[in-house]
């Protein structure tokens, strides 16, 4: 092998080693965004959830109030209901495990972005959009508003 072609290859490695480094070892704090088929029960237009159930506790699709809610930052929870109405709408909802939605997800809020607490959620964050789902085990933005980006508006509701 020549100087040069040692020389190449010792670059190469180099750069892929560098590649794999800078990815990190551990985990991706999110996972890749998610279909999920729709619920059959997304016709429904009801008025009070007694008696539903939904798949999750950040649906993306179901049953669902015809009044949409507004977005932007929410102090309180949303129920699912008003969840699933926004979806339809083509909005995107972000949960954060807890009483409070941190300032670095606040900053998110948006007439099409709902953001709010969730006492009680599997993941740090959850993303929603019309059955679209992100995950992520930390507040990661750069994922969320890829999230954002890439779902909002593209409902396909009825």
């Amino acid at each position: 092998m020549s100087s040069r072609q040692r020389l190449a290859v010792g670059t190469m490695a180099s750069l892929l080693a560098a590649i794999l480094l800078s990815c990190g070892g551990g985990d991706p704090a999110c996972d890749l965004p998610r279909q999920e088929a729709p619920d059959p029960a997304s016709e429904l237009h009801v008025l009070d959830d007694s008696g539903l159930r939904w798949s999750s506790t950040a649906p993306t699709s179901g049953p669902h109030r015809l009044a949409v809610p507004q977005g932007g930052l929410q102090i309180n929870e949303v129920d699912e209901l008003d969840q699933v109405a926004f979806l339809e709408a083509g909005g995107i909802i972000i949960q954060v495990r807890g009483d409070t939605v941190p300032d670095v997800l606040a900053d998110l809020a948006a007439p099409a972005v709902l953001i709010a607490p969730r006492s009680v959620l599997s993941d740090k964050v959850v993303a929603t959009a019309w059955t679209w789902r992100l995950r992520c085990s930390t507040i990661e933005i750069g994922p969320l508003q890829s999230f954002i980006s890439d779902r909002a508006g593209t409902s396909k509701g009825h």
